[in-house]
């Protein structure tokens, strides 16, 4: 009986933001109008999902009275059900390499069971008996632990909740005033926050131009937070266009690559756009060269969740590392177990090797670079100092490389041994083969 209202264009909107693909329309309280405004609203929805992704969506004329159009509605949702659980079915593979991620968008206390916390399942899978970190929330400072006693999911009592399923569990070790709406409960080896994010954001095609450094207001998950858009393209951002920006957020967050957030203006009065997470660990500097700018866009290109994309991501960031990666953070950026990483490794070439800080890779281009630069280096110490044997280890780090880690380091000075490039003297110098000690002219 109102039609569409400025409510039902918002929603559509952020409907919009989030990326969904699919939907329905049920048109309610038809047996409170006459037949001629039920055709004169379903010409406003016509007109308004023109363009969306609800173009081509079904539209169902209801009456909670009569129970017209209710038998179709219900069908229709039990058929959107049955394809949703076999299209899960067949990613479960890919699921299975990605670490149980759920936004807490309640919590409460039971007598004689304690902490309920409940959500949908956004990654991965969860056990009774599992042990999670509550983020970002902390107890005194450090992280906050809890072990799953029980769950349900969709109503009925389970062992294990999974993607997109709408889970309660049941939390032993915390309580209910320590975890709020917004948190995050995840996989134990889950343990990053971060209070700023490099995103791609959208402004809505009704939105003031919005300007560089404007406070805005971030909804995400569960979570509500004030932030800051640095825009990384220009200092000023068009209705309906796109841009690569930084949020700098108040208070640290749980995100992950691929997670979307509904931006709302600085008095919370409208929604003025949206974004998509690339980068959960921006670099303090060089956030605007063309190299990193290229970066985020091939990120973002690679952001959803699958093998394909997984392989894509990667490639991308070991071309532009030019003194390779630690994957720890290129793991935890796109939340995959670092058991799936050798299984990526496998499919390039790229040296890798397990250090104390984790799985390190590195693209053959930069990997040879750095090699001649070592070289190079050799060169002009002998041609300096021609009675010394060569240069100690860690010496010849600074000088050549100084921002790649020790650990790398001698993997790759011992390439360079393997293949003859170099040669150790004297048991801990580095030096070229032909090499010999002698005066110089002075």
């Amino acid at each position: 009986d109102d039609g569409v209202m400025p409510q039902t264009r918002e929603h559509l909107q952020i409907l919009q933001l989030l990326h969904l693909k699919q939907g329905a329309v049920a048109l309610t309280k038809i047996d409170a109008v006459s037949p001629e405004r039920v055709a004169e609203v379903r010409e406003q929805l016509n007109e308004l999902l023109a363009g969306t992704f609800l173009a081509a969506a079904p539209v169902f004329a209801c009456s909670a009275h009569s129970g017209a159009g209710i038998p179709e509605l219900r069908q229709h949702l039990y058929d959107a059900a049955r394809a949703w659980h076999a299209s899960r079915e067949a990613a479960a593979g890919a699921q299975g390499k990605r670490h149980f991620r759920l936004a807490v968008d309640r919590s409460f206390s039971i007598e004689g069971r304690g902490t309920i916390v409940t959500g949908t399942v956004h990654d991965g899978m969860v056990c009774v008996g599992d042990t999670l970190q509550i983020l970002p929330s902390s107890r005194h400072g450090k992280s906050m632990t809890a072990r799953v006693r029980g769950l349900h999911a969709f109503n009925r009592v389970a062992e294990q909740g999974r993607t997109g399923e709408r889970v309660a569990l049941n939390l032993v070790g915390i309580e209910r005033n320590e975890i709020h709406r917004g948190d995050w409960a995840v996989a134990e080896a889950v343990s990053h926050r971060s209070d700023r994010l490099a995103v791609q954001l959208t402004l809505l095609p009704d939105a003031k131009p919005l300007k560089h450094w404007t406070p805005v207001h971030v909804h995400t998950g569960a979570a509500h937070v004030l932030a800051r858009v640095a825009l990384l393209e220009g200092d000023l951002l068009q209705p309906g266009e796109a841009m690569l920006a930084e949020l700098s957020l108040e208070t640290p967050l749980h995100l992950c690559q691929g997670d979307h957030a509904v931006l709302r203006d600085a008095s919370a009065q409208s929604t003025i756009a949206g974004c998509t997470v690339i980068d959960v660990f921006p670099p303090l500097r060089g956030k605007r060269s063309e190299e990193r700018l290229n970066l985020l866009r091939a990120l973002h290109d690679a952001r959803s969740a699958s093998d394909a994309r997984d392989h894509d991501a990667l490639a991308a960031v070991l071309a532009t590392e030019a003194r390779g990666v630690n994957l720890s953070a290129f793991a935890a950026n796109r939340n995959l177990k670092e058991s799936a990483l050798p299984a990526l490794l496998a499919q390039m070439e790229a040296t890798q090797l397990r250090t104390s800080a984790g799985l390190y890779a590195c693209a053959p281009l930069p990997w040879q670079a750095m090699q001649d630069k070592v070289v190079a280096e050799l060169e002009q110490f002998h041609q300096r100092e021609p009675d010394i044997a060569g240069v100690e280890r860690e010496r010849l780090r600074r000088k050549s490389l100084p921002t790649l880690p020790p650990e790398p380091f001698a993997a790759l000075v011992q390439s360079l041994v393997d293949d003859g490039s170099v040669v150790v003297a004297q048991g801990r110098f580095i030096a070229l083969p032909g090499h010999k000690v002698e005066f110089s002219a002075a």
